[in-house]
């Protein structure tokens, strides 16, 4: 049930996003051609604003990395006693003394090896010189190039990289936006078919609970007879509302404690002791099908005394047979049927409050019993009353 409604709000959800995005469709589906073509128009790459801040950095150092190379192609190569030149002609004198002795063939070797990386470095200096361009026509589209790259970014994203992403995502969005109306119509059908289904296992829920609340009724009014209610009724009203998680009903629970008195809302007309006596018995009710282990009742017994409240006490007592019973009582006719008793004080101890659990038995059961039941001042009457009242 659950389930089934959880689906159709979400296709309900879905389907409102829809129909909302249908309304604002036209300006939006404008705006995201305009921006997918500025984009497109761009033909951004993912390195582009790299390489020419790069190029850019090159065209500006134009006249510096010029004279860097030439000066240094002159030392190398081209001077009359170039670095190249000399290197040549200690090569040369150490290659004819090798041939004396073999002791300097290693340096000969090494100064060859020197003469090779410096002539290459000297060639490579020569092309650099030849192919560098200071042409500021070049510079001029680079930086237009770089002005324009920038402009995109601040308008779609802080960097090249995001700004090809939000075209994807645009291009995504406006394929979605002219596929509208298709997706509003198979989702309508969807919500429908969804709601036929949350329908029908809304009516099989209220059919159930129908049935359900007459038993349940029923046995309620029995129970309260148990519980020194006899003359009351307890009906269980249904209304329609809006289809939920839990169905399509509105359940509340009326109550008369008088024959002669219609049944009104529980909650607005009954008593403490009243509503006291009718949770135990829901309880009971509720927990026969043995889903808990552990019933916890707080003060089931509030406004209630006497044989009444025996009766409570009895009916607590006939639940410990399948569950482990817990009861918080100030009553000694409910207290008396617990199989074990125990009494929880507040106590000062060590400059702090501590709360203490005692276990009562023998004498100390007696007495407990005997106070709940005459208060402050206990009497040898009270007490036999409370020790007769445990064996009955």
């Amino acid at each position: 049930m659950s389930k089934a409604y959880n689906e159709y709000h979400e296709i309900e959800l879905s389907l409102q996003a829809l129909k909302k995005k249908q309304g604002e469709k036209n300006e939006r589906e404008e705006y995201l051609k305009y921006v997918c073509k500025e984009i497109e128009d761009a033909s951004l790459q993912p390195s582009e604003e790299a390489e020419l801040d790069d190029e850019k950095k090159i065209l500006l150092n134009h006249e510096l990395l010029c004279k860097t190379a030439e000066s240094s192609y002159e030392l190398l190569y081209e001077a009359d006693s170039s670095i190249v030149s000399s290197l040549q002609n200690i090569r040369n004198e150490f290659s004819r003394s090798s041939q004396i002795d073999d002791k300097l063939k290693e340096p000969s070797d090494l100064l060859e090896k020197a003469l090779v990386f410096l002539e290459d470095t000297s060639y490579f200096l020569r092309d650099y010189l030849a192919a560098v361009d200071s042409n500021p026509n070049r510079l001029e589209e680079i930086e237009n190039r770089l002005q324009h790259i920038h402009e995109l970014k601040r308008k779609y994203g802080s960097s090249v990289q995001e700004v090809i992403k939000k075209q994807d995502d645009y291009r995504r969005e406006l394929n979605s936006l002219l596929n509208l109306s298709e997706q509003i119509s198979e989702l309508e059908e969807k919500k429908e078919k969804s709601y036929e289904k949350l329908l029908r296992l809304c009516g099989d829920l209220s059919h159930k609970r129908r049935n359900a609340s007459v038993k349940m009724s029923a046995r309620i009014e029995n129970g309260l007879v148990e519980v020194g209610l006899k003359d009351s009724s307890f009906v269980i009203k249904f209304d329609d509302k809006k289809v939920s998680a839990d169905g399509m009903d509105s359940v509340e629970f009326f109550f008369s404690a008088n024959p002669d008195e219609p049944a009104k809302p529980l909650m607005k007309i009954a008593s403490g002791g009243e509503l006291s006596r009718i949770m135990l018995i829901l309880k009971t009710i509720i927990n026969e099908t043995g889903s808990q282990t552990v019933l916890i009742f707080d003060e089931p017994d509030t406004g209630i005394g006497g044989a009444v409240a025996e009766s409570v006490g009895a009916k607590i007592r006939n639940l410990s047979n399948n569950f482990q019973v817990l009861c918080i009582t100030h009553l000694a006719q409910v207290a008396k049927f617990a199989d074990s008793h125990l009494i929880v004080k507040k106590e000062f101890v060590d400059n702090s409050t501590k709360i203490m659990v005692d276990v009562l038995d023998g004498e100390k059961r007696i007495d407990e019993l005997a106070r709940m039941m005459g208060g402050v001042k206990i009497t040898q009457k009270t007490i036999d009353a409370a020790r007769e009242m445990l064996r009955h």
